[in-house]
């Protein structure tokens, strides 16, 4: 699923993130992956099943693309919560090369299973 509440960045940005984020949550399923535009911000969320509450689903974050400086820079979520940078990754306009390495995880960050 992906959903799109800006109209902040360019059209040509826009229609990137939709196909980006399509592609991401088709690579990675099964998992069930929302991808959602807030502003300038791409959310990667994965949903799961509430452990205890049949029928609740809770939302765990795992990757921020921020587009800033006419660039992505790719960010993951710490255990701590806290939102990092992808270490030797610059930022790039160049969204699906964000995605792939959010899709392939070389370094463990997105998905620690």
């Amino acid at each position: 699923m992906v959903s799109n509440t800006s109209k902040e960045l360019p059209h040509f940005v826009r229609k990137q993130v939709a196909l980006e984020s399509q592609r991401l949550v088709d690579a990675l399923k099964p998992a069930q992956i929302v991808a959602e535009l807030y502003g300038h911000r791409l959310l990667c969320v994965e949903l799961l099943p509430h452990p205890a509450r049949e029928g609740e689903v809770l939302r765990s974050p795992f990757a921020l693309l921020d587009f800033y400086d006419q660039a992505w820079h790719l960010l993951f979520r710490t255990t701590q919560g806290h939102w990092q940078p992808v270490p030797e990754q610059a930022p790039d306009l160049n969204l699906s090369a964000k995605v792939q390495i959010i899709i392939d995880d070389p370094d463990h960050l997105f998905w620690r299973a």
